[in-house]
């Protein structure tokens, strides 16, 4: 009674006399084995830590930090700009201004991409949002194959940016003609050309039949 009561009324010496009678390390009344009370019984090697630092290619560090700011950019939406601002506003000046507990909501946003960031660290192919899901019948795939996928993967999202910005130049030049302007659109045009020649990446068939059939075109025009 004389421990129970001060806790039932909530005195802090009570809790506090609580806890030393129960503390294991005090030798109380509970008990706690620890590794090293158990190490003989259990006949465990002793744990070591191996730090393995890795040189990632160019494309691996592409890949991982695409991962990364797309998740990112999805934790960022999860959470109001308010209180980002705040959060931001708080870390310049140093102290903790806008920490606040999550919403469920909010929290089951920001646990999917950190989800699948995680896995990407693991291995590339783990997860969702790998380069190919991994199956009882699907063997992992190497090094070799991973860096080729990767390497297909940044060769397609290259052709897609480039083929949107000479269809952009393309349209670009046909409202420069619609204007009157034949040689800002022939300029567009050389654009189109000069872009795709000098970065390495595969130009689309069909916009380098439209450039080079309509610059063809305005050279062979009369000047007025």
């Amino acid at each position: 009674r004389a421990i129970q009561t001060p806790c039932i009324m909530g005195h802090h010496a009570g809790w506090e006399r609580l806890v030393a009678v129960l503390k294991p390390a005090g030798g109380g009344l509970m008990w706690r084995n620890s590794k090293v009370d158990v190490a003989a019984e259990l006949g465990l090697p002793s744990q070591r830590l191996h730090i393995t630092p890795l040189a990632l290619s160019a494309i691996e560090r592409h890949f991982y930090h695409r991962q990364h700011q797309e998740c990112l950019a999805d934790a960022r939406k999860a959470l109001p700009a308010r209180a980002l601002a705040a959060t931001a506003a708080g870390r310049e000046a140093g102290g903790r201004e806008g920490d606040r507990p999550l919403t469920v909501r909010e929290e089951k946003q920001l646990l999917a991409p950190l989800l699948r960031l995680r896995q990407a660290c693991c291995h590339p192919q783990v997860g969702g949002n790998g380069l190919r899901a991994l199956t009882a019948a699907r063997q992992p795939l190497s090094m070799e194959q991973i860096l080729d996928s990767l390497l297909l993967r940044a060769r397609l999202e290259a052709e897609d940016a480039q083929r949107i910005l000479l269809g952009a130049l393309n349209g670009l030049a046909g409202v420069l003609l619609l204007e009157g302007k034949p040689a800002e659109a022939i300029a567009a045009f050389r654009e189109v050309l000069s872009t795709a020649g000098g970065n390495g990446v595969r130009m689309d068939p069909l916009q380098r039949l439209h450039t080079l059939v309509n610059l063809a075109a305005l050279l062979a025009a009369p000047v007025p």
